[in-house]
């Protein structure tokens, strides 16, 4: 198969917003000292992992799907067992840590909104990196029977293309139930905490204008957004069992190849989600585009009333701060 089109258009994508994603990260954690009243550090370092764990499984996808579909390094994959070796290890193991990093870095957020005292002295620097150890732990540990059979790298005439599986067709069963799981759990939970964190979002903007009803609305969008990506792979994998129960292996094929366009996305979503819900972000980027390639000074307007901390303190005094 060519290199068509769309593959371009999505690589391209990828590539662009990988390269946000992780000028962010730098970024927040270069200066999150400077910027602590904005952004917590557990909340950064869920971030930070989950950015890393996004672009491992971007890739993954890249190097044990696309590129056999697209033609390229077959010879190479049929002839290195290395290869194979890794698939086993990375592939469905990061594809997991993308699906439930979603969750917890809304769990994380949610906490900020519906419970902050609580946030700010048990969601510590300490409790962050146990979550992502759990994380690890958990998404590696449910595909450990990957780690006791074979991958074989193989021909399917009906789709058709090259792609690698498991050498028995009952880890792959075991694998659709895993995955299944998964999804489903995080898109379910991510769904009614993003629900939650409208409505109290909601509340507390209730009477925003200008800006800040620009936040609300981008809020809604991104939510809707990562939700829908979330319960299509969930009802993707749902298919993709069914498949594995029935044995039919072009039906999972298929859904194989639908999956890997939609975890990209997936994948790239939360730079877009703190560009846009971040004021602070924004600001500093336009400061350094002003400083570094205009060559002049950026200026920002502040107006009474438009904080742009990630993380909400107190309920009632935002609500009366804003009706103010």
């Amino acid at each position: 198969m060519p290199f068509p089109i769309e593959e371009k258009l999505l690589l391209s994508f990828e590539i662009f917003s990988f390269t946000l994603y992780f000028i962010i990260i730098i970024y927040l954690n270069l200066h999150y000292k400077k910027n602590k009243e904005f952004f917590s550090l557990p909340f950064i370092i869920q971030f930070t992992f989950n950015g890393i764990c996004d672009l491992v499984s971007a890739s993954s996808v890249i190097f044990f799907r696309k590129i056999a579909i697209w033609g390229w390094l077959r010879d190479y994959f049929e002839e290195n067992d290395w290869v194979t070796i890794l698939y086993r290890l990375v592939f469905y193991q990061f594809t997991s840590l993308t699906i439930t990093g979603n969750f917890l870095i809304t769990l994380n957020r949610y906490m900020t909104m519906a419970n902050p005292i609580f946030y700010k002295n048990k969601w510590t620097p300490n409790f962050a990196i146990c979550i992502v150890i759990l994380q690890i732990l958990v998404c590696f540990g449910i595909f450990s029977h990957l780690y006791f059979v074979d991958a074989v790298f193989v021909y399917d005439a009906s789709i058709p293309t090259w792609y690698f599986t498991k050498s028995k067709w009952i880890y792959s069963l075991f694998d659709s139930i895993c995955l299944t799981s998964i999804s489903w759990f995080s898109a379910i939970g991510t769904g009614v905490l993003n629900f939650k964190i409208c409505l109290q979002y909601s509340k507390i903007m209730k009477s925003a204008v200008g800006s800040k009803r620009k936040n609300k609305i981008c809020l809604f969008v991104f939510t809707l957004i990562t939700c829908t990506f979330l319960y299509i792979t969930a009802i993707q994998q749902t298919v993709r069992l069914k498949s594995a129960i029935d044995k039919d292996r072009r039906l999972r094929n298929l859904m194989n190849y639908y999956f890997f366009y939609m975890l990209p996305m997936l994948s790239c979503i939360h730079a877009y989600l703190m560009i846009f819900l971040s004021r602070k972000i924004r600001e500093d980027f336009f400061s350094w585009f002003y400083r570094c390639i205009l060559g002049r000074e950026f200026t920002t307007v502040t107006s009474i009333g438009q904080p742009s901390k990630w993380t909400v303190p107190n309920h009632n005094v935002l609500k009366s701060f804003y009706k103010s």
